[in-house]
């Protein structure tokens, strides 16, 4: 179902996230988003993890859809301490933002 967010109407947020990991911690990485997606379920207002990584690169992304902004914001320290604890999986910092979610489908 397409859904197009008006504005003023209560819109989904998305916590975006991006970086690179080091070569030999894709198998810990896939591990601790498996568990961050699990963990995450049972939270309020949590709708959907994405995950892509360029293999090539070396890049990742990752992306967890919330309904409101208050639920993406009533999770931020929880989002910070698993980036903590993966900080030595990184080559560098990651790079976290929160958007609006304007289409939906």
């Amino acid at each position: 179902m397409w859904k197009h967010f008006q504005k003023g109407e209560q819109q989904m947020h998305a916590r975006v996230v991006t970086g690179h990991y080091h070569p030999d911690k894709e198998n810990e990485l896939d591990q601790v988003a498996k568990e961050t997606s699990s963990s995450r379920q049972s939270l309020p207002g949590f709708k959907h993890f994405i995950g892509l990584v360029d293999p090539q690169t070396k890049e990742f992304l990752t992306i967890m859809l919330w309904e409101t902004e208050q639920h993406a914001q009533d999770t931020h320290s929880e989002h910070q301490k698993t980036m903590a604890s993966i900080k030595h999986h990184l080559t560098g910092d990651e790079k976290t933002k929160l958007y609006e979610v304007r289409y939906f489908e």
